[in-house]
């Protein structure tokens, strides 16, 4: 039978299955299903009485093009199943197995309209929408009334889909220009869920770009952009409003599986993943905010064993702990990899564990491996800002700077507003060598988030290369100020050194040496400022070290600008086949 429409409710042996939100209920108990459980059992259900192969059931979980291991993932996600049915598979009631064929699901089925139960249905009507003020990127005041009168028609359009909420034009334009975090206006506003988004004009075309978030998980949930004429603008604000309002209902109704599932892992749980999360994605504002986000996903899995989302956040610390030098990276990595395997054991289907996973093994020069968790993290969700942001670094450590910097270009158009993915675009310019639009880049972060320590510390990088010294101490400084530690001390050193201070840049190498005594990896970042002072000897010394120590900054061998003087040196290409970056 054909399970249509998002509207039903799926009823048999005592049990009903909601297909909007995933919940199974039964003797008024209700069990939110994990995402491949819920998968399984509504193809069983299609298939009432009849046999589901295992082949049907991995082209439903998975595509051909993601690798996982199918076997050990399929029977986890058919434990669960049984579990939530209070099935055994050795006395199966329910769901009966087929060996090394398929299974079937013995029972009557019936499927009925939600409108026909009351109180007891889930419609749309429970979720409230705040479509925030459109930005003008355009960088012309006069174009501010076509940001503003797009909101308007995407409210409009939005207001006229029934039982969706949809919070009133005179509430929302109080955020206009406002800098506050997303989950605090959803909490002012009592929205569930926010649309926002920007308008770029140049000449008679113009760029709409929009995302949409579940405030109550803190996920994004969908983002597109619009290239227009900008000949009449009232058809095209009618198109775009229009293409907009055709999406949001069945994005909103996806959204209600994974808010269900955080509902019932416990308050306690969800609200510590939530301070990791919110931490995780403002990683380059100081280094003590990241060491809070693993603790903050500790305690979610201490509440909640099972609770796959927060294994993937702790994964997320470890990999950045290596990145900024907070951790041996060989230690950060295991530990990374232990907390994503983890989470794609209870869930394969988690594209941020994959993510994780793969920056993991990247760390580590498993280069192969990496690529292909990086993409089956896309595969599974396309919408993974972290997943395109950390694959765009992969890209270019192993030397494709055109597709990394696409690929970074499609990260900042899921969010265009995020200041460490805008960061990482002037930082991949920057390894591009296209030092000039890596600067410009970087003054457009800036006044996206004046005080995130990255931006500032990568824009340092960036004048010392155009020998633009007082603006790179200037920027240095800025980036110590707001809590950056060994890479700003890297970039100090090196400064110095190429400016011909040798005596600053030993006092930097010093510092360096104390910072490692507090746990920081150092020795590639002591190398770079070798390399500036002209010392090759200390410098392929300090890399070598760097190898031993499996440095996280190895990962930028062969881009790395400030290792340009070294790179002719047989030493030097020796290295890059040390690491697996020699082709």
């Amino acid at each position: 039978m054909a399970l249509s429409g998002a509207s039903q409710v799926i009823r048999f042996a005592g049990f009903e299955l909601d297909l909007r939100t995933a919940e199974l209920s039964s003797t008024g108990v209700k069990t939110t299903l994990p995402q491949q459980p819920f998968r399984i059992l509504t193809l069983l259900l299609e298939h009432g009485g009849e046999v589901v192969t295992r082949e049907a059931l991995r082209r439903r979980l998975w595509s051909n093009d993601v690798f996982v291991d199918f076997d050990d993932g399929l029977n986890s996600a058919i434990r669960r199943l049984r579990l939530a049915l209070g099935d055994s598979a050795e006395h199966p009631r329910l769901l009966e197995t087929l060996p090394r064929h398929g299974y079937r699901l013995k029972a009557q089925i019936q499927q009925t309209d939600l409108s026909s139960l009351g109180t007891e249905g889930h419609s749309s009507q429970s979720f409230r929408v705040a479509v925030l003020p459109l930005e003008n990127f355009s960088g012309d005041p006069n174009d501010e009334h076509l940001a503003d009168s797009m909101t308007d028609a995407i409210i409009t359009a939005l207001a006229k889909i029934p039982h969706l909420g949809v919070i009133s034009r005179t509430s929302v334009m109080a955020y206009k220009n406002a800098r506050k975090i997303l989950p605090q206006i959803a909490r002012e506003l009592r929205a569930d869920a926010l649309l926002e988004g920007a308008i770029v004009r140049s000449g008679d075309r113009v760029r709409i770009t929009v995302q949409l978030l579940d405030a109550t998980i803190d996920q994004h949930l969908w983002a597109e952009s619009y290239d227009r004429e900008l000949v009449d603008k009232l058809k095209l604000h009618e198109e775009v409003s229009h293409a907009i309002a055709a999406e949001v209902p069945s994005r909103l109704s996806r959204s209600r599986v994974r808010s269900a599932t955080a509902f019932s892992l416990g308050q306690e749980a969800y609200n510590s993943y939530l301070k990791g999360r919110y931490l995780i994605e403002n990683t380059g504002r100081n280094d003590d905010g990241l060491k809070k986000a693993t603790v903050f996903f500790e305690e979610a899995v201490n509440e909640a064993p099972l609770f796959a989302q927060a294994y993937a956040g702790i994964a997320e610390s470890y990999d950045m702990s290596a990145i900024f030098g907070l951790l041996p990276t060989r230690q950060a990595s295991a530990k990374a990899q232990q907390a994503a395997r983890r989470a794609i054991e209870i869930d394969p289907s988690i594209s941020e564990a994959h993510a994780a996973l793969g920056y993991a093994l990247m760390l580590v020069w498993d280069w192969q491996e990496a690529g292909r968790e990086f993409q089956q993290a896309i595969e599974l969700n396309a919408n993974n800002l972290i997943a395109h942001r950390w694959y765009a670094e992969y890209l270019m450590a192993v030397g494709q700077a055109g597709r990394s910097i696409g690929e970074i270009e499609r990260a900042r158009e899921i969010e265009p507003l995020s200041a460490i993915t805008n960061s990482t675009l002037g930082w991949l310019y920057y390894g591009a060598r296209r030092f000039e639009k890596a600067v410009q880049q970087f003054r457009r972060t800036v006044e996206l988030d004046e005080n995130f320590a990255a931006t500032h510390f990568c824009s340092g990088m960036v004048q010392a290369q155009l020998g633009k010294y007082k603006e790179a101490i200037a920027e240095y400084e800025r980036a110590k100020a707001l809590g950056g530690t060994v890479h700003v001390v890297r970039g100090l050193g090196f400064l110095y050194g190429i400016a011909g201070e040798k005596a600053r840049a030993q006092e930097v190498i010093q510092e360096s040496k104390r910072l490692a005594k507090t746990g920081c990896s150092v020795a590639y970042a002591t190398a770079s400022i070798y390399a500036g002072l002209g010392e090759k000897a200390q410098a392929f010394e300090w890399l070598n070290k760097a190898y031993d120590d499996c440095c996280a900054e190895m990962t930028w061998l062969k881009w790395d600008p400030q290792l340009d003087t070294l790179r002719t040196d047989p030493r030097f290409h020796r290295l890059l086949e040390r690491v697996g970056l020699s082709s």
